[in-house]
């Protein structure tokens, strides 16, 4: 164990699941709302934009990993 609460670390392990899950939900939803409206041949640019930063999002998720998980920071 090393001094790490095992209950702690679980739970905190579960919330980054869901917080990926929900990313992942998110960015299918936009990629299908992108889909329907290009079809429709109506307006992306407000998907567009959400999409964007949903994505700014992610590349800080992603650079926190990095550091905090790969020591690559």
């Amino acid at each position: 164990e090393a001094g790490v609460n095992l209950k702690d670390y679980r739970n905190a392990l579960e919330a980054f699941r869901a917080s990926g899950k929900a990313y992942t939900d998110k960015a299918k939803a936009l990629n299908a709302q992108y889909e329907e409206a290009v079809k429709a041949g109506e307006d992306t640019s407000a998907i567009v934009e959400e999409a964007l930063s949903l994505n700014q999002q992610g590349l800080k998720a992603y650079k926190y990993m990095q550091d905090t998980f790969l020591g690559m920071g």
